[in-house]
């Protein structure tokens, strides 16, 4: 599984992210890709002198036109850049400033071995209510926002490829409308 975070200018929030993240990590193999969007800051990697094995990325090809905009617009170009240089089926995409409980690494491997998982989550939010209760661990959501997503290859192929705006919410409703995926979550958060 590769690790995504797209970053710009939160340092002091991505160095705890990482810290916390390498302690989730620790008995797995995991590919940590942080994605500079900040194309005018080239000085501040000093902050990953303590991650040597963390790769950096600047040069992805934007989808489209992206300007100079939030992280969100550039995120489906991200996915498509990650999904293009990876052999990975799925990518975690975590966000710069999240605190990641020791258990939420654990959590997404078991999810890697539901077959229709088209999205995961371990970030519970009311603010997207669950449909189905699974077990005491899992349940089926119709959307889920863009924090914190174990994203499959398979599903973003089919239905996310090719969205450019409002990608959190459009992808997940077109993975929770098909036959072929669902959107798995937590009940309990590992992520803050």
């Amino acid at each position: 599984m590769t690790i995504v975070i797209p970053y710009n200018l939160r340092l002091n929030y991505l160095n705890i992210t990482l810290a916390t993240l390498k302690e989730a990590i620790r008995n797995y193999q995991c590919k940590i890709i942080l994605y500079n969007t900040n194309e005018d800051d080239r000085t501040c990697l000093a902050i990953f002198n303590e991650f040597a094995d963390i790769e950096i990325r600047t040069d992805f090809k934007k989808t489209k036109d992206c300007g100079r905009l939030f992280i969100d617009t550039l995120l489906p170009s991200i996915i498509n850049d990650v999904f293009s240089r990876s052999s990975d089926s799925h990518i975690l995409l975590l966000d710069s400033d999240t605190v990641v409980h020791p258990d939420a690494i654990k959590i997404f491997y078991s999810m890697l071995g539901i077959v229709d998982l088209g999205i995961g989550t371990t970030f519970n939010t009311n603010t997207h209510q669950f449909t189905t209760v699974l077990d005491d661990t899992f349940g089926i959501k119709r959307i889920v926002g863009g924090f914190g997503l174990l994203i499959s290859r398979d599903a973003w192929d089919k239905y996310g490829k090719n969205i450019t705006s409002n990608w959190d919410v459009e992808f997940s409703t077109k993975i929770s409308k098909s036959i072929d995926y669902k959107v798995y979550c937590t009940f309990k958060s590992y992520l803050e």
